[in-house]
């Protein structure tokens, strides 16, 4: 093991910043948006493949599931928003009793 100190040039860091791929950050950008659906185009169809295995992941880890959906064609990526994130609905003939004085 080798451990340096006060190096003068740094080594560059791999990957885009927090390590999110540049999809991330555009579908991050598009939930935040108002847009209904977006579309990502490849050149490489390999290359479509790994990023929407990486979009799919990026949808499972964080359980947006609900919140939108995702397809490939071709050499591209469809992206459908399917509700608002954050916003959850009452089960049906449940009521809130916060701020009614009820206890």
């Amino acid at each position: 093991m080798k451990i340096t100190y006060d190096l003068e040039v740094l080594p560059p860091r791999k990957g885009p910043a927090g390590g999110r791929s540049e999809e991330t950050l555009a579908l991050v950008a598009f939930l935040a948006g108002k847009q209904k659906n977006m579309k990502i185009d490849y050149d490489d169809p390999r290359e479509c493949k790994r990023k929407y295995d990486t979009l799919r992941n990026y949808r499972r880890v964080n359980k947006l599931q609900e919140v939108f959906d995702l397809y490939k064609v071709d050499s591209s990526i469809v992206i459908i928003r399917t509700k608002k994130p954050g916003k959850k609905k009452a089960a049906p003939g449940v009521t809130s009793t916060e701020g009614s004085g009820a206890e």
